[in-house]
């Protein structure tokens, strides 16, 4: 009697002529594997010796997204607002929403506006009439 067991390196077996008693075996060692998704190509190979019966792919999370590309931070997003980071972790915004800015200066004690830190919607900075009449008095 003749017994083989198939393998990658040799994937046949030439039964020998002649007379055969029917107690020989010719087989294969299965194997199953799973993997799990992934960006990248995969190659999913045999174990030495061994041939793939059945390989199991899992299934992409329906929440999955790819977040490599996001570059922004806490401080990069209003407050009350939720972003998710390059890492996959659920971030609220620390910006101030400043909305819309206005201010005055006149020009004699007040030289200048400082715009809060933050998000605003826009604004305007203007000078009064203080310093037209103080010129004006001189």
């Amino acid at each position: 009697a003749v017994t083989q067991t198939l393998t990658v390196a040799a994937p046949s077996y030439t039964i020998p002529s002649g007379h055969h008693d029917g107690a020989g075996t010719v087989s294969i060692t299965l194997e199953e594997k799973t993997a799990t998704p992934s960006k990248s190509a995969q190659t999913i190979a045999p174990t030495t010796g061994k041939v793939l019966s059945k390989v199991t792919v899992g299934a992409i999370p329906a929440a999955y997204q790819d977040v490599s590309g996001v570059t922004a931070a806490a401080a990069d997003v209003l407050t009350g607002k939720k972003i998710v980071d390059a890492k996959g972790t659920l971030v609220s915004g620390s910006m101030a929403n400043n909305g819309a800015v206005s201010g005055t200066i006149d020009g004699l004690t007040t030289t200048s506006y400082s715009v809060p830190a933050g998000y605003t919607s826009g604004g305007s900075v203007s000078l009064t009439s203080d310093i037209e009449e103080a010129l004006a008095a001189i």
